[in-house]
């Protein structure tokens, strides 16, 4: 009506839906304030104040309405679009197909027409709409989609608006990560790894509890976590690619892991050693040299600066590496023991080993326990009265015996005792049937003897002590008994009793 009226002040204006009654004047539009219509047109008659009676000094002007619809039927809450920052990862920008939820947007609705607006007033007016909204590069932000009915009209506040959000989420933290040694463990050259204690390293004091951690052969499947490698894995000297998959966002980073198979020192196991005690002590303890088992423990190693050999009296000692300090005179702590080695490239990363183990055994010599004895001889003829037998005081069954006169074998003799008719020293070696280990020569004295001829004095005192005094004639060692008493080395019997003894 202002624009209508051009700033003249004495007009009167009224609308009628007829050109006749704008014409004529009649029926005015009462409600012109909040008059309900359609697409249609009204008429608006201006006349000069004060009226006058007379129709025709009236302008009639012709008021088109036009009705514009706004969508409706509209899904007005979109999912938020989210990407990882993949793509030139720490900028937190990627590019986003904004028309990605349209159709849930428009609900079936085909007649619509959808732009998108970095601001809301540009949403509001439908101004510097986004170009490339297929590929928009942003962050975490809003834009707007401004939603209109086909065909378009001038009229900007016929449309709807909804926000949608965009956010690009970082990806897990990633640090270089050393390489993984472990040593060789058989002949295609592989050795063992447990991926799992990779895992502290890679995530570098991130909670592990909202990461997943995988290994894969090459990036583009660590990417996208397929085909995972097992966390004991048998492999030569690679690359793999750890996976680091945070729970929360879905999104994933990856790091190369080398691992480094590194050759494995070897223990090529020794023969066991048994010995005889034969270093004068007869109690199962000897001396040994390990010096000597080296050059069979290390093979085509021998002579490798890098290689050591270390050995130990037990496994818990080799496990808390507490070895025998003197192996060229070390001393056995029992009669049957176990000695472990343990063989170490020190050139390796890992300090790469091998252990094998032998068994010492030493055996006690047998002992022998001939007694010296005597030949009975006639004292007047000196004729042989008896042999004297020689006991070596072991079992025939469990020994083998050789007897000497002084230093001369006797042939045949090889029992366990040695019938004798001459005086002289004879020795006996016994050896054991089982272990083989022999005696020291065992000696026997045999000498002569002859047999007792005794005469008896029987001597009074005054205090009552009544003496038998024996005086023996012949060869030989005397000791004296009377009646069942004591043996006694004096020929002097005191304080006897009187009666028959």
């Amino acid at each position: 009506q202002n624009l209508l009226l051009n700033g003249n002040t004495n007009y009167q204006v009224s609308y009628h839906t007829s050109i006749a009654n704008a014409q004529d004047g009649s029926n005015p539009i009462a409600n012109f304030t909040t008059f309900e219509t359609g697409n249609t047109s009204v008429f608006i008659r201006i006349i000069v104040l004060p009226a006058t009676s007379l129709n025709t000094c009236a302008v009639v002007v012709e008021q088109e309405i036009e009705i514009v619809p706004k969508p409706f039927n509209l899904v007005t809450t979109l999912p938020k679009l989210v990407k990882c920052d993949d793509v030139n990862t720490g900028n937190l920008t990627e590019s986003f197909d904004l028309s990605t939820n349209q159709n849930l947007l428009l609900n079936g609705n085909t007649n619509y027409q959808v732009s998108y607006h970095t601001s809301l007033t540009n949403a509001q007016d439908g101004s510097n709409p986004i170009a490339n909204f297929t590929t928009f590069e942003t962050g975490n932000s809003t834009v707007f989609a401004r939603i209109i009915v086909l065909p378009t009209t001038a009229l900007s506040s016929c449309a709807i608006l909804v926000l949608q959000e965009t956010q690009v989420n970082p990806l897990p933290q990633i640090t270089p990560v050393s390489p993984y040694y472990s040593c060789i463990i058989n002949a295609s050259g592989q050795a063992l790894f447990n991926l799992s204690t990779k895992k502290a390293e890679i995530l570098n004091g991130q909670n592990p509890t909202n990461f997943l951690v995988t290994y894969h052969l090459t990036e583009s499947e660590a990417k996208q976590r397929l085909n995972p490698l097992p966390l004991s894995y048998l492999s030569t000297s690679a690359t793999i690619w750890a996976s680091i998959y945070r729970t929360a966002t879905t999104c994933v980073a990856t790091v190369p892991v080398l691992l480094v198979a590194e050759n494995a020192a070897f223990a090529i196991q020794p023969n066991n050693i048994t010995i005889c005690d034969e270093d004068g002590v007869n109690d199962g303890f000897h001396s040994f040299d390990f010096r000597v088992l080296i050059p069979t423990l290390l093979g085509t190693q021998n002579g490798n600066p890098n290689i050591s050999v270390a050995f130990y009296e037990s496994m818990s000692l080799l496990n808390s590496n507490q070895p025998i300090s003197n192996i060229s005179n070390y001393m056995n702590t029992s009669r049957s023991q176990t000695i472990y080695v343990k063989v170490v490239d020190q050139s390796t990363q890992n300090k790469c080993m091998a252990t094998t183990s032998f068994e010492l055994e030493v055996n006690l010599l047998p002992e022998p326990t001939p007694q010296d004895g005597f030949l009975c001889t006639d004292p007047v003829t000196n004729q042989l009265l008896g042999s004297y037998i020689i006991d070596s005081g072991l079992n025939s069954s469990l020994y083998s015996f050789e007897w000497y006169a002084n230093t001369t074998l006797l042939p045949n003799e090889t029992s366990s005792t040695l019938e004798v008719v001459q005086a002289g020293n004879y020795f006996v070696v016994a050896t054991n049937l089982q272990t083989n280990c022999e005696s020291e020569p065992t000696g026997s004295v045999v000498s002569t003897s002859q047999p007792a001829l005794a005469t008896v004095t029987v001597e009074y005192s005054f205090q009552d002590n009544i003496k038998i005094i024996v005086n023996a004639v012949g060869r030989g060692n005397y000791v004296y008994q009377l009646d069942n008493n004591n043996v006694q080395n004096t020929n002097v019997f005191e304080n006897v009793l009187a009666g028959t003894h």
